[in-house]
């Protein structure tokens, strides 16, 4: 497992070695200080408080600060360069996953949800952090810690050495048999928390239609079964992880019982004195804590693999829009061919045969029934989905074999949804920054009829997630303005028009005549209006009855 998570990472395990070294180092440190610290309080005891030896006072006052202090910078420099490390690999990984989801095809966002996936950003990268960061880390550290403190107790007490080493022993396999169960239900609870999370974001996002369908109580008891099972499940979690702790009290109980009794019994004999069983005592302690450290982390390590895998398996998902090499030096002509597509949806054949033309610089419009096959071919278009077979031409090139950055920088595409990225309005009508005269800009806005003044800021008003500060009719404009302002030879429109009324559609149609020509334009549209813009009309249905 370590090694898949440094793959992910991009270390390798030679530097990840490297790196544990050097941070052990550190904890060795601060191992020998938390060994001198109770050493100096059993001398302080001893010598000055019992044999009344005060002009040793400041001497062992002195190096009990000194240790503490040492203790403290120590500890800081070893967890800081751990926490960093694990920051550093979650930001990593991070980035990796949102480029996943940017080069994602079709297939992929069919496998993953949004609500999966939001789950993966958010919660699956934190175990990563702490697998690689303060996982690991705290686990060698304490390590250091309790080996260091459970030789210095062989050598001066060999059999309270002895016990607590059969006490460790005997709590670590207690520990790995909870961590194997803990395993086991994280990886469920995992997965009930990703369907969860799909499901609420899904009613949120459509709370309207949920509130008005007739079924809120249905919704609700699901959304409650689906949260009680979630809750009976981290109840269960927490017990054992409570369980764990637990033990590590019971262990330092009975390891102070132990070492209280061997202790009276040896100072009655003279084999120890009453600062010597202090500083034992103290030893016991300070295995406690590095112990339970060491327990929860081991767990947590456990719960993190589910996490880890699936991560693993998200980024080598294979579902990825194909991309080529080819960069043409010159814009795209638009010259657009499907030459015997086939494709097939969950088995089902959508297009069959498929041969059409669609002529360079010249506006088409695509019409037909739902489930003609329009959708498909603008997904095909757009390498979101591969053909079954056949090929997809545009200017005589195969388009998995051009680069994505090049195809997609020569294409405008205005889907259905009207989406647009929440930011600033002069953003997300111009996400690319480009230099644009701004009375062009403004012009624009007058020639969709959308007054820039009913922006509160004007052009730096913040539209909001989801774009719920906008009408309907709003958002389709500012579209048009982004396609308009990206001036790209290649240009793809949904319905551009379906939320404008008649004297807005009439001035946006005159605009497109004026302004896209020149351009190869497709509008897939059931609008009359539009319709009489365009140089050629292609009829899917007419295309279904010539493939059956």
């Amino acid at each position: 497992m370590i090694k898949d998570v440094l793959n992910l990472i991009d270390k390798s395990l030679k530097s990840f070695i490297l790196f544990q070294i050097l941070c052990a180092v550190w904890g060795i440190l601060y191992t020998i200080c938390s060994l001198i610290f109770p050493t100096a309080v059993s001398k302080l005891i001893d010598q000055v408080i019992l044999a009344h030896e005060y002009n040793k006072t400041l001497y062992y006052l002195f190096i009990i600060l000194i240790s503490g202090f040492l203790m403290i910078v120590f500890n800081y420099i070893q967890y800081i360069e751990y926490y960093k490390f694990g920051q550093k690999g979650k930001l990593i990984i991070s980035k990796k996953i949102f480029d996943r989801i940017l080069h994602a095809n079709g297939k992929f966002r069919e496998k993953y949800s949004s609500g999966d996936i939001l789950r993966i950003i958010e919660q699956d990268t934190n175990q990563i952090e702490n697998f690689i960061g303060q996982g690991i880390g705290q686990i060698a550290v304490n390590i250091i810690v309790v080996a260091g403190v459970i030789i210095l107790i062989l050598v001066q007490q060999p059999i309270i050495g002895l016990i607590m080493i059969i006490l460790s022993v005997a709590f670590s396999l207690i520990q790995a048999f909870l961590s194997y169960i803990l395993k086991q239900e994280a990886s469920e609870l995992r997965d009930d928390l990703g369907k969860n999370s799909s499901f609420s974001n899904e009613v949120i996002l459509h709370s309207e239609q949920v509130a008005t369908s007739g079924y809120v109580e249905t919704y609700f008891q699901e959304y409650k079964s689906r949260n009680e099972k979630i809750y009976t499940k981290n109840i269960s979690q927490m017990s054992k992880i409570l369980m764990g702790r637990n033990i590590g009290i019971a262990y330092n109980v009975i390891g102070n019982l132990i070492t209280m009794g061997i202790g009276v019994c040896e100072i009655r004999n003279g084999n120890m004195t009453v600062g010597s069983l202090l500083a034992f005592t103290m030893y016991v302690q300070r295995l406690y804590g590095p112990l339970v450290i060491i327990s929860n982390s081991y767990l947590n390590l456990k719960k993190a693999v589910p996490h880890i895998e699936r991560i693993k398996r998200f980024l080598d998902s294979a579902e990825c829009i194909i991309d080529g090499c080819i960069k043409p030096e010159t814009k795209m002509r638009g010259i657009i061919a499907f030459k015997n597509v086939f494709f097939k949806y969950d088995e089902k054949e959508v297009l069959k045969r498929c041969n059409l033309q669609i002529e360079p610089e010249k506006l088409t419009a695509i019409i037909g029934n739902n489930g003609s096959g329009k959708s498909t071919l603008i997904k095909l278009l757009l390498k979101t989905y591969n053909c079954s077979s056949g090929e997809i031409l545009v200017d005589n090139i195969d388009i998995n074999k051009y680069s994505n950055n090049y195809f997609y920088n020569n294409i405008s595409v205005m889907f259905q949804n009207n989406f647009l990225i929440s930011g600033k309005l002069i953003d997300i009508i111009n996400p690319g920054k480009k230099e644009v005269d701004m009375n062009y800009i403004y012009s624009l806005f007058q020639r969709v009829r959308l007054d820039i003044n009913k922006f509160e800021s004007g052009l730096d008003t913040y539209i909001c997630e989801n774009n719920i500060n906008v009408s309907g009719g709003e958002l389709q404009k500012l579209n048009i303005i982004k396609i308009l302002i990206e001036d790209r030879p290649l240009v793809i429109l949904d319905e551009p028009t379906s939320a404008l009324d008649n004297d807005s559609e009439d001035e946006i149609c005159e605009l497109f005549k004026e302004l896209l020509r020149g351009r190869t334009v497709i509008i897939v549209t059931h609008r009359k209006r539009i319709l009489g813009i365009c140089d050629k009309i292609i009829n899917f249905n007419t295309i279904q009855e010539e493939q059956e």
